[in-house]
């Protein structure tokens, strides 16, 4: 059921790069999913989409830790 969201947040653009070069976008857990960018403007665009998707398919996150 994650994958699709795993995808989107792949897809979106919106990571956090380390200076080694390597990016990360997100984790998901048994019960969360954690989110990685650069900005509180970009943290707001992801979780508004999560919110979407999860919403869709009838799942909740604690989007207010974010």
């Amino acid at each position: 059921a994650l994958n699709p969201l795993s995808q989107i947040i792949s897809e979106s653009g919106y990571c956090y790069q380390f200076r080694s070069g390597t990016k990360i976008t997100h984790l998901l857990y048994i019960d969360g999913i954690k989110l990685y960018v650069r900005s509180g403007r970009d943290i707001d665009s992801l979780i508004h989409s999560t919110r979407i998707y999860s919403s869709d398919i009838g799942m909740t996150f604690g989007l207010d830790k974010c």
